[in-house]
This record gives C-alpha cells, sequence and structure tokens, in this order.
C-alpha cells in the first residue's frame, strides 16, 4: 500500500507490465536464485575445507592446493565473490518480494515505474534510471528499502 492508501497490484499501467511479463521476470529470478545458492554453497564448502586444515603445515597446505587448483590469492577472491554474491541473492530476494507484494517495476527511492527495459535487462532491480543518477552513496542504492 502506498501512502495515498492505494494498493498496488500487478496490473499497475505505469509499469507496463503485464501477467505473463511478470512470470516470466519470475521464473528468471527463480532460476538465478537456484544458480548462485548453488555457487555459493559450492565455494562455502572449499573455505571450509581450507579452514579445517593446520596452515602452519606446508604440506597440508601444498596438498590442498593441490586437491581444489587453486592458490591462496584464488581463496581470498573466492571470498570477496561470495560477498557479492550473496549481496546479488538479496536483491534477487527482495525483488520476488516486490512481486508477490505487488510494487514490482516500482522504484523504491522515487516511487516512479521502471522502465521495461530495465527490468527486463536487470530484473532484480528496485531502481529506475533517475534515482540511479542520484548523489547517494552506491550501497544505499544497493539495499533500498522494498
Amino acid at each position: 500500500m502506498n501512502a495515498e492508501g492505494v494498493e498496488r497490484s500487478y496490473t499497475n499501467p505505469s509499469v507496463n507490465l503485464s501477467s505473463e511479463d511478470l512470470r516470466i521476470l519470475e521464473r528468471k529470478l527463480l532460476k538465478k536464485r537456484e544458480e548462485l545458492r548453488e555457487e555459493i554453497e559450492t565455494k562455502e564448502e572449499i573455505l571450509h575445507l581450507f579452514n579445517t586444515i593446520d596452515i602452519t603445515d606446508g604440506e597440508q597446505v601444498i596438498q590442498f592446493v593441490q586437491e581444489v587448483r587453486l592458490g591462496l590469492k584464488d581463496l581470498e577472491r573466492m571470498a570477496d565473490l561470495i560477498l557479492s554474491q550473496r549481496r546479488y541473492l538479496d536483491q534477487i530476494q527482495r525483488a520476488l518480494y516486490r512481486i508477490r507484494k505487488g510494487t514490482y517495476g516500482i522504484c523504491t527511492v522515487t516511487g516512479k515505474p521502471i522502465s521495461r527495459e530495465r527490468l527486463w535487462q536487470f530484473p532484480h532491480t528496485a531502481l529506475c534510471e533517475e534515482a540511479l543518477n542520484k548523489d547517494e552513496p552506491k550501497w544505499e542504492k544497493d539495499y533500498a528499502i522494498f
């Protein structure tokens, strides 16, 4: 429900998305969510294995690196990638919530419709072009309240 007390629905003509469009976008989001969950789980298993070895034992470290075929720098990058993927997963979860709530396609900053083209390109987005160009810190844009 918006500030005027009007319930937003999937049929909001200003968003310019049909029910079929929403179903397709929702399926894309669900598929990407599943892919991300699997990728994160695999990476976390590798990092967990690394955390179980005695890093003061050079032979264990070498054996681990040979088994997973990753260097220590690769493991650091993997940890950073997991954080990025978790943020992306959070954006997908929020988009799916907005679909269920009936506010998908409405910018969470300006309250204006997000262009159809932008939603098709970035189905997880919560921001219209105008909001992207505001002088707000990037992290605030990524975590806009749904």
